[in-house]
């Protein structure tokens, strides 16, 4: 892992960011055969490497707009982003934080483009061209990388990586929604039904299906905003209201509850009023359902937390590989059956039925954000044989992953 170098706060700032990540930009650069470049907080370029690897120091200032745009977004981002500019050409963005937990630059990878009629009519030269053709699939399983790579820079805990990745992931199935949406003769109105279930989900703490089932009813949201031209974000009240109600049903506390709601309307207002950051409203989502289970959490009696802890720690390490009981209460220093019985009572779901989950969340991302065989994300999950898992899949979310791929329409960018 790379030695991270102090906190810059001096004037030479920018020289101490080009030492740290001058190699980074160029390796970048080579691996996706497109620019990379690393900006201040205020959008200027302060290093750059081309297609071939060519490194430049030199420091440049965008006349386009979008470059400091981007990086103001990045400052109170978690995680990396697929960022079109005006003129429609994708790039990638990750912030890089420091120790601190803030965002000291902005790694910029691209630009790619999803057609060959996109062109800037002004490039930025050594920063905009040349323009990479790319479907939207290998756009999202880039800026993955740009994440990964950018929480091992900031020597991120394990908590706050996968923190990062299930906000990326949150991001990705949104898109995938929208697109899918977008691209129906007539799209379905509004899924009132869908309101109930998550309301469920909320209640029984499967915090997976949660988030699932708000992206879809979040990416019905946006497309109405788009196809009237703005409004009034009532629809986001009312699932705003369904997720906290149904959080109070599930024993969160009250005036945690009350706080949390205030806190997240602005933050709504704020998103839903601005066209280019509306998929940032995946995140937003996402942490406030985090935010709720947590609490929800806390009913889990002081008895019992640590273990219930440890034991989705270890799961959440090793969901790829064979994982049984038997191994968790190992971990946990108690027997099988005492492991299954307490699991499912403080969680209100089985031990197998967590990990299954889990699993199931990860080949959502996959399907979403490569091309891998149903075989291999099935290796990859922990399922390992495919047929078992096409089985939990369907028994999961209702379609098989094939179709949940296909309806996503994220492969055929």
């Amino acid at each position: 892992m790379p030695t991270s170098l102090p906190t810059p706060s001096s004037p030479e700032e920018p020289g101490l960011l080009r030492v740290r990540y001058g190699r980074i930009l160029t390796e970048i650069a080579l691996s996706i055969g497109s620019n990379c470049a690393l900006l201040d907080p205020s959008g200027v370029v302060i290093a750059r490497a081309d297609p071939v690897g060519a490194f430049n120091p030199g420091a440049l200032h965008p006349t386009c707009r979008y470059f400091g745009e981007i990086c103001l977004q990045m400052r109170g981002e978690k995680t990396s982003a697929v960022a079109p500019c005006e003129a429609g050409c994708l790039f990638l963005a990750a912030p890089l934080k420091n120790r601190g937990g803030e965002t000291e630059a902005t790694l910029l990878a691209g630009p790619l483009a999803l057609t060959d009629t996109v062109r800037c009519p002004k490039p930025e030269p050594g920063v905009c061209t040349p323009v990479r053709r790319a479907t939207r699939a290998r756009a999202d399983a880039l800026a993955h990388l740009l994440q990964t790579m950018a929480a091992s820079l900031a020597e991120l805990s394990l908590a706050e990586k996968l923190e990062g990745e299930k906000l990326f992931a949150a991001r990705v199935e949104l898109a995938s929604h929208l697109r899918a949406l977008r691209r129906a003769d007539s799209p379905e109105e509004y899924p009132l039904s869908l309101e109930n279930s998550l309301s469920e989900a909320i209640a029984s703490r499967d915090a997976a299906r949660a988030k699932s089932l708000a992206s879809r009813l979040l990416s019905h949201v946006l497309l109405a905003k788009e196809r009237s031209g703005g409004g009034t974000p009532a629809r986001l009240f009312e699932l705003l209201t369904v997720i906290s109600r149904a959080a109070l049903k599930a024993g969160a506390d009250p005036s945690y509850v009350l706080k949390r709601n205030a806190d997240a309307m602005s933050g709504l207002m704020r998103l839903y009023g601005e066209d280019k950051r509306a998929e940032e409203l995946s995140t937003w989502l996402s942490s406030l359902l985090d935010s709720y289970f947590a609490v929800i959490g806390e009913a889990v009696s002081p008895r019992h937390r640590e273990l219930i802890g440890a034991v989705r720690n270890y799961l959440l390490e090793h969901y790829a590989g064979k994982v049984s009981l038997e191994d968790a209460a190992a971990v946990a220093e108690v027997t099988p059956t005492y492991l299954s019985k307490v699991f499912k009572a403080e969680t209100g779901v089985s031990f197998v039925a967590y990990l299954n989950g889990i699993r199931i969340e990860q080949a959502k991302f996959l399907l979403l954000s490569s091309d891998a065989s149903l075989k291999e994300i099935a290796e990859a999950t922990g399922f390992g044989d495919q047929s078992y898992f096409t089985k939990i899949f369907r028994l999961s979310t209702g379609v098989s992953p094939g179709k949940y791929r296909k309806s996503a329409g994220a492969i055929s960018g």
